[in-house]
């Protein structure tokens, strides 16, 4: 399962596209800068570890700031994923973050990056997926407001497969 987040200038719109036994859900509201997908499977297996990938791509000459605790120190917003998991999906570990690289004494990610965060699950059902992306983006000559956004998958099927 995908769901896609387009952010731009103007006005909230919501498009739902069925292709490929995936659902995709494309959202556009305020910032032109920044894009974030994410790809969740529609049927896992049950006691088998899946994971949900978030990417995000950025425009080039923005950047948005990694989640190391460096950048908190020098007062800015740190990209960061959170989910809120149902009964029956546990999460494993902490999201995964690739390394970031440095630029004007900030570690932040630029173009394209893949967030992912392991999950298992105990309890067969369908189960919706809740969670919160927030990031702040910036480029060598001025620093956006942070930006929050809620997701919520469709509906996810866990069990075994026939």
């Amino acid at each position: 399962m995908k769901i896609l987040k387009n952010h731009f200038k103007s006005g909230l719109i919501c498009t739902i596209v069925l292709c490929g036994g995936s659902f995709t859900w494309a959202q556009q509201s305020n910032s032109p800068l920044v894009h974030y997908t994410l790809n969740i499977p529609d049927h896992i297996d049950i006691e088998n570890q899946f994971t949900v990938d978030i990417e995000f791509n950025i425009t080039p000459g923005w950047y948005i700031y990694a989640p190391t605790g460096t950048n908190t120190e020098l007062r800015v917003i740190e990209t960061s994923v959170r989910f809120t998991v149902p009964e029956g999906i546990v999460r494993i570990g902490s999201v995964t973050i690739p390394q970031p690289i440095s630029k004007d004494g900030h570690e932040v990610y630029e173009r394209s990056v893949i967030m992912t965060q392991a999950f298992k699950a105990f309890k067969p059902g369908k189960y919706m997926l809740h969670g919160k992306v927030v990031w702040q983006t910036w480029s060598s000559h001025l620093c956006l407001p942070p930006i929050t956004e809620d997701f919520v998958n469709k509906g996810m099927s866990l069990g075994k497969i026939a």
